[in-house]
């Protein structure tokens, strides 16, 4: 069970994966939009700072005036700086993909996913040819290694012959019929 758990976590975790692809792009043109915002923001704490500084060169403005326009322009630098990096940070997930196009999370766990089939399929026995067990010495769950001796088969490549006799003497004089 616990193979087949982990091909069931993976497979979810692909689906997840290939879910948030969309998301991304929209985190993206979220990050973008903001920085738009505060870069209009930025430019009028700059204007703002400007008028401010320049009315009280001529001593027609306060220092009140002045300092909070400094804080305002202060900010709103640290706010775009912030909101470039997340902006690089959402184009970064958006555009993560290898060479071929494809995305490098879901190629990871598609990856992962075919490797998890492998191991589920190695829980399975397997008898080399066509035929009949007659000694089978599995039971679910044992743990067995290559090489161990798990069970008998008896090889018939023209089918399965079933023979029934109720009276243990008819073997002395078999016939054919």
């Amino acid at each position: 069970k616990p193979y087949e758990f982990e091909v069931q976590r993976l497979e979810a975790a692909l689906a997840e994966a290939e879910q948030n692809l969309p998301q991304a792009k929209a985190t993206l043109d979220a990050a973008t939009a903001d920085v738009d915002r505060l870069t209009n923001q930025l430019t009028y704490a700059q204007v703002e700072y400007d008028r401010t500084e320049k009315l009280l060169k001529a001593q027609a403005g306060t220092q009140d005036a002045f300092d909070q326009a400094t804080r305002n322009l202060n900010i709103a630098k640290a706010s775009q700086r912030q909101a470039e990096a997340e902006k690089e940070r959402a184009r970064l997930a958006a555009n993560a993909n290898l060479p071929n196009g494809e995305n490098v999370n879901v190629a990871q766990l598609k990856a992962q996913l075919q490797t998890a089939r492998y191991n589920l399929d190695q829980t399975t026995v397997r008898a080399p040819v066509d035929g009949m067990v007659i000694n089978l010495q599995l039971e679910p769950g044992l743990i067995v290694r290559p090489g161990d001796p798990v069970l008998t088969v008896v090889a018939n490549p023209d089918g399965v012959v079933v023979v029934t006799m109720s009276d243990p003497y008819e073997w002395a004089e078999p016939s054919v019929g």
